[in-house]
């Protein structure tokens, strides 16, 4: 029901509610379809866990998939691509490949190779080449107020 449904809301979006909890939260508003955009924009913040970061990335690239990239989203996925950690280095690739369409090595529809092999250590490679030379393209839909962007 709907005041449920905010509560779990309110809980997602506190910085006080343990991470592990939010996280969860996420995925279960997620699979529901009850992450609003002003949560997923709050989400894309870099003072949130990179599981909860993430979910907000694929969730908004998943809504812009016949329009517009979302700045702001792409901007969270290429802070994701810099990250020392291999597992979120090929969850990162797994969201780049698949919603932006940028060929990072990994196989179609299967799952990711474990983080301790030579595939992993490439696509890792791949991923940070990725964040640190893409530029956004002419198509990208600015979230900021038009007053802001000056």
């Amino acid at each position: 029901d709907a005041p449920q449904i905010q509560n779990l809301r309110q809980q997602l979006a506190d910085p006080h509610t343990p991470a592990c909890l939010r996280v969860e939260l996420a995925r279960i508003l997620q699979h529901h379809q009850e992450l609003d955009r002003p949560l997923l924009e709050q989400m894309l913040d870099q003072g949130n866990p990179a599981p909860l970061r993430m979910i907000a990335v694929e969730t908004i690239l998943a809504e812009h998939l016949q329009g517009a990239i979302h700045a702001s989203a792409v901007a969270a996925l290429r802070d994701l691509a810099r990250l020392p950690n291999r597992e979120i280095a090929l969850a990162t690739a797994d969201v780049i490949q698949r919603r932006l369409g940028v060929d990072l090595g990994l196989a179609l529809g299967q799952p990711l190779p474990p983080a301790n092999t030579r595939q992993a250590a490439d696509v890792t490679r791949r991923v940070m080449a990725w964040a640190a030379q893409y530029d956004l393209p002419g198509n990208v839909e600015d979230s900021r107020p038009v007053a802001s962007r000056t």
